[in-house]
């Protein structure tokens, strides 16, 4: 278990962050990427949102690539600049998700029937250039990208080239993607995705970022910053305020909170999971400032940690969140 910087529980923050995007909520998909990317996860926001892009909108948004990479090697020169990061989940919460696509990579959808072989040539194998042969022959027997996008499959090379702390898994997910954007645009009535996009200033983000903290006033963080409770994925186990005994330890993994403990000289005991600091005015100093004091905090607060269970099930996720567009196409070409 991590806690992130306002002690929300990092892997359900990760789930929040999925469920906000497939329900279109801006607000509160900025507040969990900023979450993240505030308690020092940077790269996996980063990685995450490219993820996110593949798994759910690239095979119908595929003029948003290039805007994605755009924002990218941007945050590449500047990593502590968030309002690349707004940028870019504003722009993806501005689209609407398909969950089909999402399901369909794990296996748990049928893929289009003309790619049931070819998917699962790709899910066994383990290096890029074979997979993307394997694109290249599909392409060729389906006469895809013949007279649009005919560089739609290459550029994705280029962006795993340049962003090279995307995995293999995501790879994959990005060819599905542009194979199916390749049946989508045989039909010349499907036109690409509009260049429209809201980029995100620093005067736009400021209730995201990490207030300055006041000496012995760090218990109101907690109700001041903790704006939205946390989604729980139907398959994780229930939570309680229990789960805070040793708040801090599990705080120290993450960076900022990790860089926060070694600035008053303390030093993380796994063994006994807690922090151990080597004074007791130092130990003191940093419970001056930091001390959420999570036992504590009121009802609202300790809720808005322990999260709910907004759905029963993936099937419930997906009867909610269907795209019905696709699955209209997707029967109009498995008839």
């Amino acid at each position: 278990m991590i806690y992130t910087r306002y002690l929300y529980d990092k892997r359900c923050v990760e789930y929040s962050l999925f469920i906000s995007l497939l329900q279109e909520n801006k607000d509160e998909a900025l507040f969990w990427s900023m979450e993240l990317f505030h308690s020092g996860f940077t790269q996996e926001v980063v990685t995450m949102i490219w993820n996110y892009y593949y798994t759910l909108y690239a095979p119908f948004y595929i003029n948003l690539e290039s805007h994605l990479s755009k924002y990218t090697n941007l945050w590449m020169k500047h990593k502590c600049n968030d309002s690349y990061i707004a940028t870019m989940i504003y722009s993806l919460c501005s689209r609407n998700a398909c969950i089909d696509f999402y399901l369909t990579y794990k296996g748990i959808l049928s893929a289009p029937k003309q790619y049931e072989v070819v998917f699962k040539r790709i899910d066994v194998s383990d290096n890029l250039s074979d997979i993307m042969n394997i694109a290249k022959e599909c392409v060729i027997e389906h006469k895809l990208f013949r007279t649009r996008g005919k560089n739609a499959l290459f550029n994705i090379n280029t962006i795993f080239e340049t962003f090279t702390f995307l995995d293999i898994d995501i790879y994959k997910s990005a060819i599905k993607s542009r194979l199916i954007s390749g049946l989508f645009l045989l039909d010349k009535n499907n036109k690409y995705d509009p260049r429209i996009y809201v980029i995100k200033e620093q005067k736009d983000i400021l209730n995201y970022k990490t207030k300055p903290v006041i000496e012995l006033k760090a218990w109101k963080i907690p109700k001041r910053e903790c704006l939205y409770q946390l989604k729980l994925n139907p398959s994780s186990n229930s939570k309680n305020i229990y789960h805070y005994e040793n708040w801090l330890y599990y705080a120290s993994r993450s960076p900022l909170w990790r860089i926060r403990i070694s600035r008053h000289n303390g030093t993380i005991d796994n063994e006994n999971k807690t922090i151990v600091f080597n004074s007791v005015e130092n130990e003191e100093t940093f419970y001056n400032l930091y001390n959420y004091e999570p036992d504590e905090q009121s009802l609202e607060v300790q809720t808005k940690w322990i999260g709910n269970k907004e759905y029963e099930s993936w099937d419930h996720i997906y009867e909610k969140h269907k795209c019905e567009p696709y699955n209209e196409w997707f029967v109009e070409n498995n008839a």
